[in-house]
């Protein structure tokens, strides 16, 4: 299985809400696409956790779970929206059908690469266009990571060069 990288995922749907934390402790379980252990969980869901952890003094605990165990692992936008999870960790890849705009913020064949996708990010609107987008779906999104554009191109005839 190939992941899209430019795992916006909670642009991604890594809806994370990034609302105050009160006195009390809060613990958010965050299904992600992708299996335990896979660099995607490691480095960007995991690493998360950890930052989240240590930047609140533990009174926020974020909860990774791979995919598949809290729901189906194309199905974390749903998970978020339908209530079943607090948060979700996944990639605008799995929403395309729904809404090609999607595709710009997920790794593509040509897509943009992690230097050009960061500054585009970060300074040139594509935050911004990504949370009107979400806003639709009562979404909040963060950026835990930026891979590389999707380098295969896929397809169920032969490509002869």
């Amino acid at each position: 299985m190939s992941y899209s990288p430019n795992w916006l995922a909670f642009a991604g749907a890594l809806t994370f809400l990034a609302a105050p934390v009160a006195a009390q402790d809060v613990t958010w379980r965050v299904p992600t696409s992708v299996p335990e252990g896979s660099p995607f969980y490691v480095n960007f869901l995991e690493r998360f956790a950890g930052n989240v952890d240590m930047l609140t003094d533990g009174k926020v605990e974020v909860q990774p779970f791979g995919a598949g165990i809290l729901v189906p692992a194309l199905q974390v936008y749903d998970g978020v929206r339908d209530g079943i999870v607090e948060a979700g960790h996944s990639t605008p890849s799995y929403l395309v059908n729904q809404d090609p705009i999607n595709a710009i913020f997920s790794g593509f064949p040509g897509g943009m690469g992690p230097e050009a996708y960061a500054t585009w990010i970060y300074e040139g609107g594509g935050k911004e266009k990504l949370q009107e987008i979400r806003d639709e779906d009562g979404f909040k999104s963060l950026v835990v990571g930026i891979g590389s554009s999707e380098v295969m191109a896929h397809s169920n005839m032969p490509i002869e060069m």
